[in-house]
């Protein structure tokens, strides 16, 4: 059994993914000779670098309201997998998934249990600041296709935490609060685990390596924080999209919607014109509150941190990178120019990805083109009827017609395209018997 769990819960948007890639590139064995198993499991389409879908796979649907019961079914081998691994381990285990941030506490004592019932486990959530994690939620909300201004999101946000003392474990839409109110997050899982074994990493944005040397202290495993490659720890996994690309972006999913994309080619789309976005080195002012919400979102801010110093749980960092105070005179609002230069970018995305006219073919090629499909064809036609044809492939593999003599004329001319076709079966029936038989 292990000696302790270490327990890296989220929050998501808080530099998990950049963790993550850290903990991964350091490589499983060099991890296991500091005396610490990071078990990686993926199942079917899961991630390589964290413990995410196996945690779908333990939890599904009743935690995770975007996990459908096929997915939670198809990742149950995932944790069985990472927790069959952790039990042969002695030593500590980490176990890294952002969405247990979101989870009842219902789903905390599942997991609680899930892991045998240990007496030793330390719980350790990253968080930043709420100002920051409003603006990449809304970010995301875009991306994933939606077109709300961050006004009516940031509206639709606050009517739910106005039900933040009724509904927070079981009502819908809840899951943005579950996580993001850090200080009864942080309750929620000390009331579990114990306020002692609780630990908050705080993020201070950037340095990007702040953030790894605070993960590494809250860990607690010696020699963790000099393991990976320099270059690893300074690289920042995602970039975030900025106030004019995001504005680009809402336009395009609105135009999308009303040309009734499809949701598979829209988000082809979306993929390709974040990436050519995230490529230029002026991109604009990064997205921040509107100026009509910075008090209410500081008010939030300090209510959330006032229940943080109330948990009783150890903080690893300043308490002060993580408030969020209503600056005044921060800009939020965007120049046309900087959005026609972001449309610009967008469009001459899209002009690449259109298919170019392809010259017109001579008429010898065309036909051999609809031979050779005919021939595949007719191979995939024989391989799903085989076992039924075997006799009759038989005999064709041994009977072959006579080739028709030199001489020329009609006769020979019809007899030669006959046997060219009879030598296009022959070749598909031995093609069969390989495959059937081989």
């Amino acid at each position: 059994m292990p000696s302790q769990y270490l327990l890296h819960i989220g929050q998501q948007k808080s530099g998990t993914t950049y963790l993550q890639t850290v903990l991964a590139s350091c490589g499983a064995e060099q991890l296991r000779s500091l005396g610490v198993c990071y078990p990686l499991a993926p199942i079917a389409d899961a991630p390589t670098i964290n413990q995410q879908y196996a945690a779908f796979g333990l939890l599904g649907p009743d935690e995770f309201d975007w996990v459908t019961a096929s997915l939670h079914e198809q990742q149950r081998p995932a944790w069985d997998t990472i927790a069959a691994e952790a039990r042969e381990w002695d030593g500590p285990v980490l176990l890294s998934a952002e969405a247990l941030s979101v989870i009842r506490t219902a789903g905390i004592r599942a997991l609680h249990d899930a892991l045998g019932r240990p007496d030793d486990v330390a719980v350790v959530v990253t968080t930043r600041d709420l100002g920051s994690t409003l603006a990449s939620s809304w970010q995301q909300h875009i991306r994933n296709g939606r077109t709300a201004t961050f006004e009516h999101y940031l509206d639709w946000i606050g009517r739910n935490r106005a039900r933040l003392d009724t509904d927070l474990e079981d009502g819908p839409d809840m899951g943005f609060w579950r996580s993001y109110a850090v200080g009864r997050l942080a309750r929620r899982w000390a009331d579990v685990f114990g306020a002692d074994n609780v630990r908050i990493v705080t993020s201070p944005g950037r340095p990007i390596q702040l953030l790894w040397a605070r993960y590494c202290e809250a860990l607690g495993v010696p020699g963790l924080a000099g393991l990976p490659d320099p270059a690893t720890i300074d690289n920042p996994v995602h970039v975030s999209l900025t106030a004019p690309e995001i504005a680009v972006l809402r336009e395009v999913n609105d135009e999308f919607g009303r040309y009734e994309l499809s949701e598979s080619a829209a988000r082809q789309l979306r993929t390709l014109l974040t990436k050519h976005l995230r490529e230029r080195p002026e991109r604009g002012p990064r997205i921040t509150v509107p100026e009509s919400y910075r008090e209410t979102v500081a008010a939030w801010s300090q209510e959330d941190l006032a229940e943080l110093a109330g948990a009783g749980v150890r903080i690893f960092g300043h308490v002060e990178d993580i408030r969020y105070d209503a600056v005044p005179g921060t800009v939020t609002d965007t120049t046309a120019d900087a959005t026609a230069r972001a449309a610009g970018v967008a469009v001459a995305a899209m002009m690449r990805r259109t298919p170019q006219p392809q010259p017109a073919r001579p008429f010898g090629v065309v036909l051999r083109g609809y031979m050779t499909k005919w021939k595949l064809d007719f191979k995939r036609w024989l391989l799903a009827r085989w076992r039924s044809l075997t006799i009759f492939v038989a005999i064709l593999t041994v009977v072959r017609p006579a080739h028709a003599s030199s001489g020329g004329g009609d006769g020979s001319t019809q007899l030669s395209i006959a046997d060219s076709v009879f030598g296009s079966v022959h070749d598909s029936v031995q093609f069969v018997l390989s495959a059937g038989y081989g």
